[in-house]
């Protein structure tokens, strides 16, 4: 997975990682999208901070508990909205 920061914001191409954020209330700050290949591929935005930082940690260890549906319906709105992108390429984000 490509995590990169620039200018206080954290951007990571795993979508499950974002999914489980939003669905933590982790507020995404944008999407960007790069093409790779023949495949849209989008890189989810947040707001750094301590908090955010200790929640991927726990995500990578296998130690995070989020509600089972809410999770799944952010996981579908994530990939909606990146190929949403293919039609629309100044849509919400």
């Amino acid at each position: 997975m490509t995590e990169k920061t620039k200018d206080n914001f954290y951007s990571t191409r795993d979508i499950e990682l974002a999914a489980t954020l939003l669905t933590l209330k982790f507020p995404m700050t944008n999407i960007d999208y790069q093409i790779e290949g023949d495949k849209l591929v989008g890189y989810f935005g947040f707001e750094e901070n301590e908090d955010l930082y200790k929640t991927i940690k726990k995500y990578r260890e296998d130690d995070i508990v989020v509600e089972p549906k809410s999770n799944f319906s952010n996981l579908k709105y994530l990939k909606s909205e990146t190929n949403n992108s293919r039609r629309n390429p100044h849509g919400k984000f």
